[in-house]
């Protein structure tokens, strides 16, 4: 597997682990602003995502 491949396969899975606590977080009522932390942070490698496949 390319490095590129490997790099797209580790995002996809903290996309997706965002993506699930996010959801657990809210259901939760966890802080706020942690909750907007990953939420950055999912934007930020959805940006990455987009990047690479230019």
């Amino acid at each position: 597997m390319e490095d590129e491949e490997r790099l797209k396969a580790k995002l996809a899975m903290f996309v997706s682990g965002c993506k699930g606590w996010v959801a657990e977080a809210e259901e939760q009522d966890v802080d706020d602003d942690a909750i907007e932390e990953v939420k950055q942070a999912h934007e930020h490698i959805r940006e990455a995502f987009r990047i690479l496949d230019e």
